[in-house]
């Protein structure tokens, strides 16, 4: 029997205790008759000055599993990961690895950030050269996932955010500094990584003062958990992946 809220669908969403952003976010996303029910993974205040920290952050892939099995008893219907370290950061099967993982343990799907990012990608067509916004400073390999899935990377913009938690911190006003800085005419489209990054509301402005795709981490993986479950309602003001793809 599906739930009366949730009747089309209901998203099991996985993040770190210290994200703030995910969920108001992916709810504003929502069409009717789906629901998101969140499990979060316990987590420090981690820096990303202390290479031992960042280390952790990356590898929370660990207990992944743990929260998908906890958002089982709720019943759920597919998963969502809402962080992304382990897709981009960790080899190029990384992704799929998280995958099975959960797939072993609950027999159910769950969609990632990086897939998203590249059915994105086809969504829109013809990009080919990326400008990135990043939370941290970019001294940490963000480009690597993108280069060896035949994309440029020409620019990249880090927002200097200092711990898990100060990512959402930074303001949208800076965001949208970031998005004019990183834009020009050899960039295809602006994406941004990192899920705690408060981006949703400024890339979906900037895609109409562009002219062009500008793609928040949070709406290519909820847009691409929409779509591959067959809920194809365009939701306005998200963005132009909700709004027409």
């Amino acid at each position: 029997m599906k739930d009366t809220l949730g009747s089309r669908m209901k998203f099991g969403i996985i993040i770190p205790s210290t994200n703030t952003t995910v969920q108001p976010e992916m709810d504003a996303m929502r069409p009717a008759g789906v629901t998101n029910q969140i499990g979060r993974i316990p987590m420090d205040n981690l820096s990303f000055d202390s290479d031992e920290d960042f280390e952790k952050i990356v590898r929370i892939s660990s207990q992944v599993d743990d929260a998908a099995a906890t958002l089982m008893t709720c019943e759920v219907d597919h998963f969502i990961m809402g962080v992304a370290p382990d897709a981009f950061w960790e080899g190029e099967n990384a992704g799929e690895n998280l995958k099975q993982a959960v797939r072993q343990r609950t027999g159910l799907e769950m969609t990632v950030a990086s897939d998203a990012m590249l059915a994105a990608f086809k969504a829109y067509g013809g990009i080919k050269r990326l400008a990135v916004i990043a939370p941290f400073t970019p001294d940490r390999d963000i480009t690597s996932f993108y280069t060896s899935n035949g994309y440029d990377v020409v620019g990249v913009k880090g927002m200097g955010a200092t711990s898990a938690v100060n990512i959402s911190q930074v303001s949208e006003e800076r965001l949208r500094a970031a998005v004019t800085e990183v834009d020009g005419p050899n960039v295809d489209a602006i994406i941004q990584v990192g899920s705690n990054l408060p981006m949703a509301r400024v890339a979906a402005e900037g895609e109409r003062w562009l002219g062009k795709p500008v793609i928040s981490a949070n709406a290519a993986t909820y847009w691409h958990a929409l779509r591959t479950n067959g809920i194809t309602d365009q939701v306005s003001g998200q963005g132009i992946l909700l709004e027409q793809k």
